[in-house]
């Protein structure tokens, strides 16, 4: 009798615990879910975008670039060193004009005339003015702002220094200077010669040096080699000197710029 108990209960016992190692395992299964879970909200490493450019692409002309970087528009105007806004506010300075009138430089004082009787012309220049030096290079070298009539052309125009004296002019070719023209008395050149000067008295001066092929032009040409493409022109009209110039070939012997 009592086997015969024991066999009829196994079956449950057995059901029993089948239920339980189901239960068991699907508790398991929960678990792992769960970690997975976790395990997806985890932060990954993502790559450093590189900074944004805060000025517009001038390949394009838009400007994405600096509204794409707002975060360093801020910095740079936290620490005074926007440059995108000095660079605004100095196109305003200027009035954004090519044609505007030169500024005068603040070590520049136009009270004192660039140049006086004492100025001399050489075969080179007058006085620290050379030629062959940069356009601005020469108006610093005068103490000068060089003024112009207006008509100006990219490689060659005519300027006059703005503090004088009249009948003074210089001409920038390739922007250096290349010749100065005087038609006035005040300056002449370091051997005295100038506007008055007869063909006698440059004969005085300079002898075989002289080139008067053409008697309404005598040409001074300097003898040492190392001056040979310089010149000075001297115009001759009722036998006087009424102008003359001196400057480097070609620009010297032309009237005015090439064309």
């Amino acid at each position: 009798m009592l086997k015969s108990t024991v066999r009829r209960r196994s079956p449950v016992v057995l059901v029993l615990a089948m239920s339980l190692l189901a239960a068991a395992c699907s508790g398991g299964d929960d678990g792992a879910n769960e970690v997975s879970a976790v395990d997806q909200l985890e932060p990954t490493p993502t790559p450093v975008p590189s900074q944004a450019p805060t000025e517009p692409d001038p390949a394009d002309g838009s400007d994405d670039g600096a509204a794409a970087n707002d975060g360093a528009a801020v910095d740079e105007s936290a620490d005074g060193t926007d440059d995108g806004a000095t660079t605004d506010e100095g196109a305003v300075d200027v009035g954004g004009d090519a044609d505007a009138a030169p500024t005068t430089p603040p070590d520049v004082d136009l009270t004192e005339p660039a140049f006086t009787e004492r100025s001399k012309i050489s075969t080179v220049g007058l006085d620290e003015v050379f030629f062959g030096m940069l356009a601005d290079e020469a108006a610093a070298a005068a103490g000068t702002v060089w003024e112009t009539d207006g008509a100006t052309t990219s490689s060659c125009y005519v300027v006059t220094p703005a503090n004088g004296p009249a009948g003074v002019s210089f001409t920038i070719w390739s922007g250096t200077v290349e010749r100065v023209d005087v038609s006035t008395k005040l300056i002449t050149t370091r051997s005295g010669a100038g506007v008055g000067s007869t063909p006698d008295g440059l004969r005085e001066l300079f002898g075989d040096l002289l080139d008067e092929t053409d008697p309404a032009r005598v040409v001074f040409i300097p003898a040492d080699d190392e001056d040979a493409e310089f010149r000075i022109n001297f115009d001759i009209e009722n036998g006087a000197v009424t102008s003359y110039s001196a400057g480097r070939l070609p620009i010297v012997d032309l009237d005015g710029c090439p064309t």
